[in-house]
Order: structure tokens, then C-alpha cells, then sequence
């Protein structure tokens, strides 16, 4: 074989290695998260991807959130969906630990904002910082 036909056939399956090249760069991001104009004190906040890419994922404490590069989605549009809990002196038995009971935290997040989260930002700029400002009745 010569060499112009073993580029010819090598073409095709370097452009499809090379296809997902880049999809695996990650960027940091942060931000901030309010819920009634209270900083959430404790939550969750995921990044997912609406075009190819990888998610985002982030402990959101004081109402701060900070996503390492290393962790960080990939640039691009992401859905954003936030879970904050908050213990409202529920408890329940500790199935681990008979006769103990253990805090209950609920959830306080309309699905507005996370199940059913129609939140979306573009993630575009390396160290990228966004501030959610979340409402219990969403408009």
C-alpha cells in the first residue's frame, strides 16, 4: 500500500478520534445562592450540560458555591438545578441505632428550581461567577 492510500484510509478514523478532542476540558466556576433573600446555608448545586459535555457538581455552604477546574462543567449551556435542606425540628427513628431518632432535614427548594428546573446559563468564560437569586414563588 502506498502512502496516499494509507492517509486516505487513516483520514476518516483520525477525525473520528479526534471528534470528542476538547469535550474534556473542564473550567471552575462559583457563585452565590439566595432563597427569599436569605443566603442557603447548606444545598447542592449541579451543573448538567444541555449540549455534549460534562456536569458540574458543588456543596453550596453560607450561600457560596466554588467548582474546581478539575470538577467544573464543560463550556457550553447548562441547566442549573438547586436542593437546599433545612431542619424543621422533625425527627425520626435511627434505623441503624434503635431507640435513637435523628434530625429530619427538608427540603425547601421549590421544583421550579431543581426537578423541574428550567434554570440555564451559559458557561463560557474560565472562573466564570453566578448568583441565583431564588424566590418561593418563581415567576
Amino acid at each position: 500500500m502506498d502512502a496516499r492510500t494509507a492517509r486516505r484510509l487513516l483520514l476518516p478514523f483520525a477525525i473520528l478520534v479526534c471528534s470528542g478532542c476538547g469535550q474534556g476540558r473542564r473550567v471552575p466556576i462559583q457563585g452565590t445562592v439566595t432563597f427569599d433573600g436569605r443566603a442557603v446555608e447548606e444545598g447542592v448545586i449541579y451543573f448538567d450540560p444541555i449540549t455534549p459535555g460534562l456536569s458540574g457538581i458543588a456543596p453550596i455552604r453560607a450561600g457560596a458555591f466554588t467548582i474546581p477546574a478539575s470538577k467544573g462543567p464543560t463550556p457550553g449551556k447548562s441547566r442549573v438545578s438547586i436542593q437546599a435542606y433545612e431542619h424543621r425540628g422533625r425527627t425520626e427513628p435511627d434505623e441503624f441505632k434503635p431507640g435513637r431518632r435523628i434530625a429530619v432535614k427538608d427540603q425547601i427548594i421549590p421544583p421550579e428550581y431543581n426537578d423541574q428546573s428550567k434554570l440555564a446559563v451559559d458557561v463560557s468564560r474560565y472562573g466564570e461567577t453566578f448568583h441565583f437569586e431564588l424566590e418561593s414563588s418563581p415567576q
